[in-house]
Formats: structure tokens, C-alpha cells, sequence
């Protein structure tokens, strides 16, 4: 057989390897890549919309938001934003579907520097007075003062619990970044665009809440943080503060969802974040219980 048939098989082979570690190594980066430029979508209604907001809409598959009750005080209003990430796929989300959105007090909480030094100029963006926002770049957890570190790949330190494996395995990380090497223009490194590492402290977000607000607030807590909402979401009913939630959206991290389940066990991935979407049921069925509705994160 000829060189060049073999080379040119060789270099078919090679693309087809490259193509299926890019798709599972990368395909949750591309899947928030892409939500973000799905809700630019909404950017025109945000800034047309009535003071009040464009009140509720029925979110694929789910229930839209219940909103707070008439009467409510602009005051007593607030929607915490934990993993706030930028805020084209989290504020501007609630801001375009939100019953009253414009009336409420914004707590942005992401650890991600890079995210927040984006703050300023999209809050102005949105028409957000920044009298109506609280943000700091922290870590929402269970205890204050730890550290969460990210190698500037969007790789985050697993060493804080077994909880918190967010892309923490070895060979996920040497995926990431073999690949992100290979495509420089997939958008910098990951979910971070400087390509630096960076470090962000914890907060007790128990605490954080009590601090905060009151039973007869109109609290709405969006929880993305990456599978930490697993030991997050217990520390709150032990620590009991369920009473100042009204309502709750969380976007769970599991392994047995998309191309962790197809994949994993084909290429002998690790599990990522230790949970299954049975893990939810009963978390769910304890905030029922007191009183909240745990809802998926549109």
C-alpha cells in the first residue's frame, strides 16, 4: 500500500478521535456558549419592556414563575442570583420573563472574576440602576473563608469536599486542556476568557440569606453552581432558612444526564459530580415539605 493512502487514513482517523473527545470533553462549555447567544434573542423585549416587566411565560415543559403576591412592597423584593456567570444567560433571563423583574433588588453572587469585571457594563446594558444590585465575586458553600481556585481553563479545585467535582478529575482536566490547546478559538479557556487562574473565597450562604432578609421578603434564589448545590441545598434546611425562600430554581449537575451517561462508561470517564437525577427526590420532597418548591432553572 502507498504512503499517501495510509497517511490520509491516518489523518481521518486522528480527526474522528479529536471530533469525539472535543464533543465530550467540551460539550457542557458549548452547551452554556450556546445559551447565552439563544437569550440574545431576548435583549430587544428587556429594553422595550413596561417598567413592571414582561410578566410570566410558560417555560418549555414547566410551569412559569407563581410571582409575588399583589401588593407587595418594591422593598421586600429580591432575586438572588448564585453562579450568576454573565449575566446574559441569568439576570437578563429574569429580567425578560419575571413577573414585576424591574421592581425586585438583585444579589449577584459569582466566583468567576472575569464574570463579574463584566458587571458594570451589563447592568448599564440591561437599564439595571445600580441602587437595585448587591454583587460580589464569592463562592456560594456551606462555611465562610474557604477558597475555590480555577486554573483559567474553567477547571474547578475539587479540594473543598467530594461534592464540589466540577470537572475535577485528572483526566477530565488533562482533556480540557489538550483540547482547548487545539482550539484556540473556541473562545479563550472554557467559561473563563483570560486564560489565568483565579481564586474566589466561600460564603456560608445560610448565613449570607439570614443576613439579608426577612420571613415577610419575596425572596427568589436561582442556584447554577456547578453540582455544589448538592451540599448547599442541605446546609439551607439545617440551618433552617427555607422560611425566607419563596421560590426556588436550581440547574442540577448529575452524571447520569447527556454525555456523561452516553459516553462515560465508553471512554471510562469518571463520574463528575457524584449525583443522579434520583439524588434530587428527596431533596425536592423536603422543601415541598417546608413549604418550596424546588423548580428547574429555564
Amino acid at each position: 500500500m502507498e504512503i499517501a493512502p495510509l497517511a490520509a487514513l491516518a489523518a481521518a482517523a486522528l480527526l474522528l478521535v479529536v471530533l469525539l473527545l472535543d464533543f465530550v470533553a467540551l460539550g457542557p462549555f458549548r452547551r452554556r456558549w450556546f445559551r447565552r447567544r439563544q437569550n440574545l434573542a431576548g435583549r430587544v423585549a428587556v429594553i422595550t419592556g413596561a417598567a413592571g416587566g414582561l410578566g410570566p411565560r410558560s417555560w418549555p415543559g414547566r410551569p412559569g414563575p407563581d410571582g409575588p403576591p399583589a401588593g407587595t412592597s418594591r422593598e421586600a423584593l429580591h432575586y438572588v442570583d448564585a453562579g450568576a456567570g454573565y449575566l446574559n444567560s441569568s439576570l437578563e433571563t429574569f429580567l425578560s420573563s419575571f413577573p414585576r423583574a424591574r421592581h425586585f433588588t438583585y444579589h449577584l453572587l459569582e466566583p468567576s472574576p472575569h464574570a463579574v469585571a463584566t458587571y458594570a457594563r451589563e447592568l448599564a446594558r440591561l437599564r439595571v440602576p445600580a441602587q437595585q444590585v448587591e454583587f460580589a465575586q464569592a463562592a456560594v458553600w456551606d462555611a465562610d473563608n474557604l477558597t475555590l481556585s480555577s486554573d483559567g481553563l474553567g477547571v474547578l479545585d475539587a479540594s473543598l469536599a467530594p461534592s464540589l467535582r466540577s470537572l475535577g478529575s485528572t483526566r477530565l482536566q488533562a482533556m480540557s486542556k489538550a483540547l482547548l490547546k487545539l482550539k484556540p478559538h473556541f473562545g479563550g479557556c472554557g467559561i473563563d476568557s483570560a486564560c489565568v487562574p483565579w481564586h474566589a473565597p466561600t460564603i456560608d450562604f445560610a448565613r449570607w440569606l439570614k443576613l439579608r432578609f426577612k420571613p415577610s421578603d419575596y425572596v427568589v434564589l436561582k442556584l447554577d453552581i456547578d453540582g455544589s448545590e448538592w451540599r448547599v441545598l442541605p446546609h439551607l434546611e439545617a440551618a433552617n432558612v427555607t422560611s425566607l425562600l419563596d421560590e426556588v430554581y436550581v440547574e442540577w449537575h448529575t452524571d447520569d444526564m447527556g454525555i456523561t451517561q452516553t459516553y462515560g462508561g465508553l471512554l471510562g470517564l469518571p463520574a463528575v459530580f457524584g449525583h443522579t437525577v434520583a439524588d434530587k427526590r428527596p431533596i425536592r420532597a423536603r422543601f415541598a415539605k417546608a413549604g418550596v418548591q424546588l423548580r428547574t432553572w429555564p
